[in-house]
């Protein structure tokens, strides 16, 4: 269809479709309905997605992961998929760094605890042992105060750091560092502030207390949820030290040669690709359930391009009568199916902002969508429009005139 006929037959479609206002809405609805799931499920997942490649930028490209299993173990005390696999343990650490390349070797225990000040001011944080070496392992840095030296990990002093949400909870606008707090019973005193991150992955990194990893053990055993970040010296080097790094924790567990694999080694990368591939079919499992919505309501614009052909019989009739062509009375039905599509499509398109936008303020999670987004569903709307007026199209256009005229 040139240009040229869309506009002129558009002006007609709008004053065909106005003519039966609550028809046409309820056929756009259908639309509209699919058009919104695509728009609010392609924004949800492209601004999830953006979160999580800034989140694993922040992991950094030269740490490997050393952990018992790859599933969900903090908090919760070791799980079904842990039986059988013994705890790691920190003195790991001497054997890997002895490996070239290797710079520092971090362990990581999490759990959750309530933390209150002596004031009574209490909240729930994620409590987090680990060494001096975390602050650069972990890509954070100080806002206020220092983090844990060295000697207080290794001497288990009652000291710790605390997020910026911790911070302002308990504190408000005044100085942590210094202060005193309690973690379910033990007193410790606050050395630091980190600098504050936001949400990533729906996880609140600034909801944080960091003590020694030597402290940790006094709220929970550090094997049950410890993990081993091993720093290489040259991020080009990690995918070839991943073997290596593995072949030491392999004998420093006693795994024979043909034994598998008692814990998990990864990197940021495979991270990231295996939530990639997850979110791929995610994303085409949700489209399809879109486009399942979108055929329901190509079906529904069909029914009632049908049923205007069928009550606009003896206009038909007219204007073949007047010159009309064939061709002419096509376009002019496929025409207001477009229009009728298109419309629905860009009321889908605003809803599906406005409820992306509305889930994104309930649960963090970021909503972003590209121009390409926008485009790409208007234009499947016009497509599912004039794929849906085809039919309806072409039995207006086989009428005869003098039998159309008669009825």
């Amino acid at each position: 269809m040139s240009n040229q006929l869309l506009f002129m037959y558009f002006p007609t479609a709008l004053g065909a479709l106005g003519a039966n206002r609550m028809r046409s809405f309820l056929t756009m609805l259908g639309v509209a309905v699919g058009i919104a799931a695509m728009t609010g499920v392609t924004s949800l997942l492209q601004g999830f997605q953006g979160q999580v490649n800034d989140s694993f930028e922040s992991m950094g490209t030269s740490t490997v992961y050393i952990q018992r299993s790859s599933g969900p173990s903090m908090g919760g005390g070791p799980g079904r998929m842990l039986e059988g696999r013994p705890e790691l343990e920190v003195s790991y650490s001497d054997a890997l760094l002895q490996v070239d390349g290797v710079v520092a070797v971090v362990p990581v225990a999490r759990t959750y605890a309530t933390v209150k000040t002596t004031d009574g001011v209490e909240m729930s944080v994620q409590l987090t042992g680990t060494s001096h070496a975390w602050l650069d392992a972990g890509r954070r840095s100080v806002h206020a105060g220092r983090f844990l030296t060295e000697f207080e990990v290794t001497a288990g002093q009652d000291v710790c750091v605390i997020g910026a949400v911790v911070s302002q909870r308990l504190f408000g606008n005044e100085a942590a560092s210094g202060k005193r707090i309690e973690v379910q019973g033990v007193g410790l005193t606050v050395v630091g502030t980190l600098s504050g991150e936001g949400q990533i992955m729906g996880e609140a990194r600034d909801n944080v207390v960091i003590v020694p990893y030597t402290v940790f053990q006094r709220w929970e055993e550090l094997g049950s949820s410890l993990e081993l970040m091993v720093e290489i010296e040259d991020p080009a080097m990690v995918d070839s030290m991943v073997p290596v790094v593995e072949s030491v924790v392999r004998w420093l567990r006693g795994l024979g040669v043909d034994d598998d694999n008692n814990f998990d080694i990864m990197t940021s990368s495979q991270l990231q690709e295996g939530f990639s591939s997850v979110s791929k079919w995610l994303f085409i499992g949700l489209l399809g359930l879109s486009g399942l919505s979108l055929l329901i309501g190509s079906v529904g614009i069909a029914n009632i391009m049908l049923v205007s052909v069928a009550q606009r019989t003896r206009e038909i009739g007219l204007r073949m009568a007047l010159g009309a062509g064939k061709h002419q009375i096509m376009y002019q039905f496929i025409t207001e199916s477009a229009v009728l599509s298109m419309v629905g499509g860009l009321a889908g398109i605003a809803s599906g902002v406005v409820l992306a936008g509305l889930i994104s303020a309930a649960t963090g999670v970021p909503a972003g969508l590209e121009p390409w987004a926008f485009a790409v569903a208007f234009t499947v709307s016009m497509i599912v429009g004039v794929a849906a007026g085809v039919f309806p199209a072409a039995r207006a256009a086989s009428m005869e005139p003098v039998k159309a005229l008669s009825r």
